[in-house]
């Protein structure tokens, strides 16, 4: 058997070293903790707020906002749009979508509340602001690039949905 000094129990491997109980700090803490700064930093530069509310598919006011944004860009009409809607005329966001037999306007909403949410939001926000005139809503959205441009999207969205057809 040998008896070299090199072969015995490895002292640092069980976790801490003595430096680390004198309260002293490892390279590896220091690099740990780092990256954390690192990390919390990234994430808190984010340009969407905390506080920010996603549309809501299953939200009827969400839902009519939309289909009012949709007839505005499109010029189809709501009942075309959500054959089964029950309009309210005192205020048409709080009118009934209805129930969608084929899922067809929730599906497209949460495509777009997923491929773009904040703007999605901004444009949904931009209708509950004018819910009764089609200008101003095209004035807001063609204010904006952005919304400019998920604003297209949801016109060729619209105008290729089934039983929406129309010319142009």
């Amino acid at each position: 058997m040998s008896t070299s000094p090199d072969q015995g129990n490895n002292r640092t491997a069980s976790g801490e070293t003595n430096d680390e109980q004198g309260g002293q700090v490892s390279r590896r803490a220091m690099l740990a903790g780092a990256v954390a700064t690192t990390a919390v930093a990234a994430a808190g530069a984010s340009d969407v707020p905390a506080y920010a509310r996603t549309a809501d598919p299953n939200s009827s006011p969400d839902m009519m906002a939309f289909l009012v944004l949709s007839h505005a860009l499109t010029g189809i009409q709501l009942s075309s749009l959500a054959p089964e809607i029950t309009v309210n005329t005192v205020d048409v966001l709080q009118s009934d979508p209805g129930v969608d037999p084929f899922n067809i306007k929730n599906e497209y909403f949460a495509w777009i509340n997923f491929y773009d949410g904040p703007t999605f939001e901004r444009l949904l926000e931009i209708t509950k602001a004018h819910p009764k005139s089609i200008s101003d809503i095209v004035t807001a959205v063609n204010a904006g690039d952005d919304t400019k441009f998920l604003a297209r999207s949801i016109i060729l969205l619209c105008i290729s949905a089934p039983g929406t057809s129309r010319r142009i």
